[in-house]
C-alpha cells in the first residue's frame, strides 16, 4: 500500500512538504508519529501498520501501474497530467534566491519543452496540490512531477547490483548516495518519465522546493 507524499510545505497545508529529513528505515508506525525529530509527521489513516520508504523497484512498479510506457498516462506528457517544466531546458526556476535554470542536467542537454509527439508546456514555478491532476491506474497521484521521491535503497551504478525479489540496495557505505525518482516541478518532461533515476548524496537537501518522499504502509 501506498500512500500520498508525506507532511506538508512550509506555506501551504494542502501542498507536499519538500526537503523532508531521510527517513533511514522501517519501523512501526503510531498516531502522529514522527519520521524524524519535529518534522515529517506520519498521517493518521496508516497507524498500525509498518512504514518504509519505498525500495527503487516498489517505486517504479507502483508509478508504472502496470504500463510500459514513457509514463503512466502514456508516450508522452501535457500541462493538464502533470506539473513540470515545459517551457524549455533541462532545469527552470531558484533556490533560494538564485538561478538554477540550465539546459543540461547529468552531462544531458534537454532543448525542448515538449517530449515526443507531445505539446510544449507551461512552467507553474511551485507544487500543485494532491488531486490536481489524474491519479494513474492504482489510483496514485503525483508520480511524474511536483517533488522528487526518495528511495529507501542506496546508489547502484547497475540495476544489476539490485535485489532480485523488489527490496531495497542497502549495501555500501552509510553516507552513500540514494536514490531519487519521479522528477520534479522545475525539471523537463524527460526526467520526469517512469524510468529516469537520479541520485542524491544522504546529507545533501537539494535545490529548494523540489524533493519529497511517499510512505509505503506495509499490510
Amino acid at each position: 500500500m501506498v500512500r500520498g507524499v508525506t507532511g506538508t510545505s512550509r506555506s501551504d497545508s494542502s501542498r507536499p512538504r519538500s526537503e523532508p529529513l531521510l527517513l533511514q528505515g522501517c519501523r512501526p508506525a503510531r498516531r502522529e508519529h514522527h519520521l524524524e525529530p519535529g518534522r515529517g509527521v506520519l498521517p493518521a489513516p496508516c497507524c498500525d501498520y509498518q512504514t518504509c520508504l519505498p525500495s527503487e523497484a516498489e517505486w517504479e512498479y507502483a508509478c508504472r501501474a502496470g504500463t510500459a510506457s514513457p509514463f503512466n498516462f502514456g508516450p508522452t506528457i501535457t500541462p493538464e497530467l502533470a506539473n513540470y517544466c515545459g517551457t524549455g531546458g533541462a532545469v527552470c526556476g531558484d533556490s533560494d534566491g538564485k538561478s538554477v535554470a540550465s539546459d543540461v542536467y547529468d552531462d544531458v542537454k534537454y532543448s525542448s519543452g515538449s517530449y515526443g509527439q507531445g505539446p510544449v508546456g507551461v512552467f507553474r514555478a511551485t507544487t500543485t496540490r494532491p488531486g490536481t491532476f489524474p491519479p494513474n491506474r492504482f489510483g496514485l497521484y503525483d508520480m511524474h512531477g511536483n517533488v522528487w521521491e526518495y528511495c529507501l535503497d542506496k546508489g547502484a551504478d547497475r540495476y544489476s547490483e539490485a535485489p532480485l525479489d523488489g527490496s531495497a540496495y542497502l549495501s555500501g557505505p552509510s553516507g552513500s548516495q540514494r536514490i531519487l525518482r519521479g522528477g520534479s516541478w522545475s525539471h523537463s518532461p524527460a526526467i520526469c518519465r517512469s524510468a529516469y533515476r537520479d541520485y542524491i548524496a544522504a546529507k545533501e537537501a537539494g535545490w529548494q522546493g523540489r524533493i519529497g518522499l511517499r510512505v509505503v504502509c506495509t499490510l
